[in-house]
């Protein structure tokens, strides 16, 4: 009886920790699933467009700052790769799930910003992933590539000619979980969410769609100072926010790194 107290005691501090230390795993057909977080930070509000003064002086949970790793025969995948500053972090934590950047075989990112593609190059300007193939949406790495900010240019360069551009609704890797990307421009010019399913199951990484989970969840209309095109991030966003109505999601900027069922009631105020 001991014994058996002992076993239901370890199982739940596993499960705590899973979920409560951004940390989270889950298999999804012949695809293994890990959601991790890098750090954690506070919320963007000072940044959100809005004139109601009221909800930039709340208090917000910190953001945890998620990427995901995939799994499957023949393919480790990361989407997204944080900051240059999370590197260390982003190696120890695939190092504890018995992955090292060279085994990396494909990066998926969902737009250029620092914050997700800032661990592509490490401080000597090198590529932390020799074997990965960049996947992207060709509108993104044109966009990049041809701008004036030299560190996404050169992170998306280094991939050289291992480079994939995404084809709408088409499965990304040959697997029986469905892996393929979903285009929700405006945030940036190719700003792409990832959707993982079977037929049983779905799970769709949100890249940016929100920043602030407590504000932008009820009400979607507001936009934030990172996005490019705002009027296109918002239209994007609430498009979004019914196609994916219940289905589980999980954000770049969230206060959990477990995946939620949408459910989701727009506020027509802002």
């Amino acid at each position: 009886m001991k014994n058996i107290f002992s076993l239901v005691l370890y199982i739940a501090c596993f499960v705590n920790t899973a979920f409560a230390n951004g940390f989270y795993h889950t298999n999804i057909a012949d695809t293994e699933v890990f959601i991790i977080s890098l750090q954690k930070s506070n919320p963007p509000v000072a940044k959100l467009i809005t004139k109601d003064v009221s909800i930039k002086n709340q208090e917000y949970p910190q953001n945890e700052h998620n990427i995901m790793l995939i799994k499957q025969d023949g393919v480790i995948a990361l989407i997204d790769t944080g900051f240059q500053h999370t590197i260390e972090t982003l190696r120890q934590k695939l190092s504890e799930q018995d992955v090292k950047f060279e085994d990396i075989t494909h990066i998926l990112i969902t737009h250029g910003h620092k914050d997700h593609l800032g661990g592509i190059l490490n401080k000597d300007g090198k590529t932390n992933f020799p074997n990965a193939t960049l996947i992207i949406d060709k509108n993104e790495y044109d966009f990049w590539t041809k701008s004036k900010d030299e560190f996404a240019k050169k992170s998306l360069q280094s991939f050289g000619k291992n480079i994939k551009f995404l084809e709408s609704n088409k499965s990304i890797f040959d697997s029986k979980a469905i892996i393929k990307p979903i285009p929700a421009y405006g945030h940036t010019p190719g700003h792409t969410l990832y959707s993982i399913e079977d037929d049983k199951r779905k799970i769709v990484f949100l890249g940016d769609i929100i920043h602030v989970y407590d504000v932008q969840m009820k009400c979607p209309k507001i936009a934030i100072e990172y996005d490019i095109n705002k009027k296109e991030a918002v239209k994007t966003r609430l498009r979004l926010f019914k196609e994916l109505k219940g289905v589980e999601v999980i954000g770049v900027h969230m206060p959990f790194s477990k995946p939620i069922v949408f459910k989701q009631k727009i506020k027509t105020l802002h």
